[in-house]
């Protein structure tokens, strides 16, 4: 019981035994205490040191031989204290680290991406959920969504596009890429924030891009299974939202 106790308060097993010996007897040499835990003298010593800084051991140096001496037992309350007394020390160091990082980091901007992958039978649900989200993370930008939509996106999602601009507000425009499809020929001109560009040089770009605000929302929809890939991340967002203005300005 006694030694479980003690290698809880972070005794070594050998710590523990000489320990204890020491106790049993209140005063004994090294060479005593080496005879009776089998622990060669050496080690004895080093332990015995250790066991001194914790507090609750000491030297007798009085007489020609060494003898250490077992203080008493509530002593063992100076590990706490000893414990407690390095913690404010480190809680103070650490501080003054955060202190003087923080100079270092004043002007630097940290941008964590939090990415969100969608399985094919959750995409329409998070489209809709995702509709006022957007709306507002785009108006504090620009208004404007950018990006590629693969026709197959539209063939799917037709009645979600209808329902998204009866409910988005009027000021947000839609400018995107595409390439030829039906479906699209069929919705032009009936919103007139929406503005498609057919890009004859998309070649294999076979999936949806959308750049909204801070939200990058990547859709593969030829293919089973469908998913959707979103990061959230200002960063990423500015850069490909500077590649799809430049590539809309040049179709």
């Amino acid at each position: 019981m006694i030694n479980t106790l003690l290698q809880q308060l972070g005794f070594t097993e050998k710590e523990t035994e000489i320990y204890l010996a020491l106790l049993r007897r209140g005063k004994a040499t090294p060479a005593s205490i080496a005879k009776e835990t089998g622990v060669n003298r050496a080690t004895v010593y080093s332990i015995a040191k250790a066991l001194m800084k914790r507090g609750i051991i000491s030297e007798d140096l009085g007489g020609k031989t060494l003898y250490l001496v077992a203080k008493p037992v509530e002593d063992l309350g100076h590990i706490l204290k000893k414990e407690k007394e390095e913690l404010e020390k480190k809680e103070e160091i650490i501080s003054s680290a955060i202190s003087e990082l923080s100079k270092i980091t004043a002007n630097t901007t940290y941008s964590i991406p939090k990415i969100r992958f969608v399985e094919e039978g959750d995409i329409e649900k998070h489209l809709y959920d995702m509709l006022p989200i957007w709306a507002e993370n785009v108006a504090g930008i620009d208004n404007t969504i950018w990006g590629f939509q693969d026709h197959a996106f539209v063939e799917l999602y037709h009645e979600w596009i209808k329902k998204q601009w009866d409910i988005w507000p009027k000021d947000i425009q839609l400018k995107l890429l595409t390439n030829k499809s039906y479906v699209e020929n069929t919705m032009r001109g009936k919103y007139k924030q929406r503005q498609i560009k057919f890009w004859d040089k998309a070649g294999e770009f076979t999936s949806t891009i959308w750049v909204t605000g801070d939200y990058i929302t990547m859709l593969s929809l030829r293919e089973r299974p469908h998913y959707l890939v979103e990061i959230h991340d200002p960063v990423m967002a500015r850069n490909m939202r500077a590649l799809f203005k430049g590539l809309w300005e040049e179709v």
